[in-house]
């Protein structure tokens, strides 16, 4: 299944080498899930980070579908 991936902010740095290039889209095993495609697939270890699937949050034991769009920037704070 194929992905579409979209970086949001300074996080490029945090991607494996081999997904900084853009446009992005990934193919993925099925299922595979929100978690595991963050911490296994671009190897994102913390969680300060706003994640969106298809402009929606998703919990992150739901399983990715084909053509989704995954969309993820830095947490923002201010007041």
């Amino acid at each position: 299944m194929k992905v579409h991936l979209e970086i949001i902010g300074p996080l490029d740095e945090d991607l494996p080498e081999e997904l900084k290039a853009t446009p992005r889209e990934l193919s993925l095993p099925e299922p595979t899930s929100l978690h595991t495609f963050l911490t296994e697939v671009l190897k994102f270890r913390d969680t300060d980070k706003v994640v969106l699937v298809n402009g929606r949050y998703r919990a992150p034991n739901e399983a990715l579908r084909p053509g989704d769009r995954v969309q993820i920037f830095p947490r923002l704070d201010g007041g």
